[in-house]
């Protein structure tokens, strides 16, 4: 459990227990704990932290050990870019972070059938940017979807 709550921060960068729980466990509400308990145990190794809540949930993101753990064992394609979630957390942003979450596996779940593989082809917070044009935005996440047409798919969030 621990290492497919790690694998999905990865991806995701900040998430809820709920969230983790709908991904990790077949179980729904009783599952929870579980990942709670993970979660404490990945804090304790200093893998991942809690920097705020969305209501009364807390919001849990990867430490910069947490993302080198899953660099070092290749379980997720290098982002060498890629933030743990702790600044956006920090700065208020922790309650749009899980709903961009809330809108992956919403998507992962109703139109790619529950292929949480997909997980891993999604970025979060990308910023697009045309040189010749001097236009630049960003998308709350982007899926690669990996079909014979190679579709991309981009995602906006709102709270």
């Amino acid at each position: 459990m621990r290492a497919d709550a790690l694998r999905l921060l990865g991806c995701v960068r900040i998430a809820a227990a709920r969230q983790m729980a709908q991904v990790i466990t077949a179980e729904d509400r009783d599952s929870r704990s579980y990942v709670r308990r993970a979660m404490k145990e990945l804090a304790e190794l200093g893998l991942a932290e809690t920097n705020g809540k969305d209501g009364k949930h807390q919001i849990w993101n990867l430490t910069v050990a947490g993302q080198k753990a899953l660099a070092d064992g290749n379980e997720l394609p290098p982002r060498p870019k890629a933030g743990t979630g702790a600044k956006a957390v920090n700065a208020g942003f922790g309650p749009h972070g899980v709903a961009v979450t809330d809108t992956i596996l919403a998507y992962t779940d109703t139109v790619l059938s529950g292929g949480h593989e997909y997980l891993a082809d999604r970025q979060v917070e990308v910023n697009h940017a045309i040189k010749e044009t001097g236009l630049s935005f960003n998308t709350d996440a982007v899926l690669a979807v990996p079909t014979q047409t190679s579709e991309v798919r981009l995602f906006r969030a709102e709270v």
